[in-house]
């Protein structure tokens, strides 16, 4: 008679050992694994979008509130907040994007012209590459004969052997030439944009109703802008928490205070040379 065990989905498994490692609960964690045993454990999608997201969604929100907080604490006029504003929302947004495709590309191209390079080396001379592995794992207590037993293993499949030679010797990681950077950089300026907008709605409906001043820190437009931007930071903040071992509410406040201690420096600056150019 077949077994009507059934096992756990991936997908609450994941759930279940991350749980574990969160509360340190090593029981378990081996009843978790134990439960789909020789499944491939399949990690939350949209994981490599996240460092876009956050970096251009932070920097977007705490650029514009940092001009808003200026612009108020110089008491300049509200128009200025919003010409600045969409100003230097639009070039900035665009110089992350453009800077994160730049540059991941660069370190893109650079980890490809490496992975080149050590295949072409152990194509040509396998045995000094056996020997430099050999010799890397000694240096961290292999003896050499266990160093040269994991080396002959690691060659019979010399393209495994190639990245792992990128890690260990150089310190890079197998590059994936497939690597959606035009998404993350598009991810980065779209995130930007978004967050960015936050702190200047309340004055597009003050100019919407011709507001003439931006009405100072106690005015119902910025304590509006304070609230919406930092429960906004705090709102991305938790978000991360999906994909990282920290609580929602550590991730958020962590988020939050981060714009908060930035926003807070621009208001002084904007407060003080306000005042010395009058």
């Amino acid at each position: 008679m077949a077994s009507t065990k059934q096992s756990t989905p991936p997908v609450q498994r994941q759930e279940l050992t991350r749980s574990a490692y969160q509360s340190g609960d090593i029981e378990a964690s081996i009843a978790a694994h134990a439960a789909t045993k020789g499944a491939v454990e399949k990690h939350k999608k949209g994981g490599e979008y996240v460092k876009g997201i956050v970096y251009g969604g932070l920097d977007g929100i705490v650029t514009s509130f940092a001009v808003v907080a200026g612009v108020i604490g110089a008491n300049m006029d509200a128009q200025v907040i919003l010409v600045l504003g969409f100003a230097k929302l639009l070039g900035d947004a665009l110089a992350m994007g453009i800077g994160d495709y730049v540059s991941t590309k660069s370190e893109l191209d650079f980890a490809l012209s490496e992975q080149a390079r050590e295949a072409w080396e152990c194509k040509n001379y396998l045995q000094g590459e056996m020997k430099e592995m050999s010799e890397i794992y000694q240096k961290r207590g292999m003896s050499a004969q266990d160093a040269d037993e994991v080396v002959a293993i690691l060659t019979k499949d010399q393209g495994h052997f190639v990245d792992v030679m990128l890690v260990e010797e150089l310190g890079i990681m197998p590059p994936d030439p497939d690597e959606a950077i035009f998404k993350t950089a598009l991810a980065t300026f779209g995130s930007f944009m978004l967050f960015g907008l936050v702190p200047l709605i309340p004055y597009v409906f003050a100019a919407m109703a011709d507001a003439t001043t931006a009405g100072g820190p106690t005015s119902g437009y910025f304590i509006s802008c304070c609230i919406f931007t930092v429960a906004v930071m705090f709102g991305l903040g938790a978000w991360t928490s999906i994909f990282t071992s920290a609580t929602w509410q550590k991730a958020g406040a962590f988020m939050a205070l981060n714009g908060i201690i930035a926003s807070v420096a621009s208001y002084i600056i904007g407060a003080f040379v306000g005042q010395w150019v009058e």
